[in-house]
């Protein structure tokens, strides 16, 4: 199977596809108290900007990117489908978030029924 990075192209800026990793972990540790609906709404704009930079990145870098609609509706597809085309057999991004994700549920599995819906 051909390398899906060329000759020509440069390594990408990961940063922005990181900040999407960690934002809502880092949204969850502030302390600041809002109503879920309104974390939703602010999640779901930091993604939007956030894998538009990140596919700025990407081209930039003279790379092909998924498709956005994967970033915003299912978030781990994106991951695994962007270091698809950055040709790592070994996806770090993808397992780190999953890995994450699982402890933030694990830590916060005992106070979901607290937590207001609306």
């Amino acid at each position: 199977m051909a390398s899906l990075i060329s000759e020509e192209s440069s390594k990408p800026n990961n940063f922005w596809c990181w900040l999407l990793i960690l934002y809502p972990f880092l949204m969850s540790f502030t302390g600041i108290e809002l109503e879920y609906i309104f974390i939703a709404a602010l999640q779901l704009a930091a993604s939007m900007i956030f894998i538009t930079l990140d596919r700025r990145a990407l081209a930039n870098a003279g790379l092909r990117s998924p498709h956005p609609l994967w970033g915003i509706l299912f978030f781990p597809v994106y991951l695994w489908k962007r270091e698809n085309i950055l040709g790592r057999r070994w996806k770090p991004m993808f397992l780190i978030f999953t890995g994450a994700y699982t402890l933030y549920l694990a830590l916060i599995f005992p106070y979901l029924s607290s937590i207001r819906i609306l």
